[in-house]
């Protein structure tokens, strides 16, 4: 028997059960580059796609950020219901002011980050539609790095801002 025909009487079988847990995604992460040509930084959008809930991380250069946006907001594809930012330094937070122009929305992150409006303590948890977002403090770059832990099902990613270098780099701490 061919491995076609087991599978069309497999999938036939009204009791049929798949040997792993089938999910349905609905976690979706658009990467917006921003200083494109001289630097190398990312902006990213994170959307629930069952609720179009998302939140934007680290716009940090709005020219670049807020067309993209723009056009997801307007045409009702996304429901953008917060900031978040990984650290206060201005390649991540430094767009926080001319964002809140275009979307005065809480901005959640570390308590440096400017116009700042929530600092969730280390293992608190949020959601943004379905996914779980869990903040882990992570003083190391900065004194108010934080991780931010999005799950979606099986599905995880963690956004780490700078806490992540290749050959690391502390700016506020030492090693010791």
């Amino acid at each position: 028997m061919s491995l076609f025909t087991l599978a069309r009487q497999t999938i036939r079988k009204p009791n049929f059960k798949p040997a792993f847990p089938v999910t349905s995604r609905a976690m979706h992460i658009q990467s917006i580059p921003m200083w494109e040509g001289s630097g190398n930084n990312y902006a990213y959008l994170v959307v629930d796609d069952k609720s179009k809930d998302a939140v934007i991380i680290d716009p940090a250069n709005p020219p670049e950020v807020l067309p993209v946006l723009k056009k997801q907001v307007d045409s009702g594809a996304i429901n953008l219901k917060s900031i978040i930012n990984t650290h206060h330094h201005h390649d991540h937070a430094g767009g926080n002011v001319e964002m809140l122009k275009s979307y005065p929305l809480p901005i959640i992150g570390g308590k440096d980050c400017s116009k700042v409006t929530k600092t969730p303590a280390h293992g608190e948890t949020f959601n943004i539609g379905d996914i779980k977002v869990k903040a882990l403090h992570t003083p190391c770059h900065t004194q108010d790095s934080i991780c931010f832990l999005f799950e979606d099902g099986n599905d995880k990613v963690v956004f780490t801002g700078d806490t992540l270098f290749i050959g690391g780099k502390f700016t506020e701490v030492t090693s010791r």
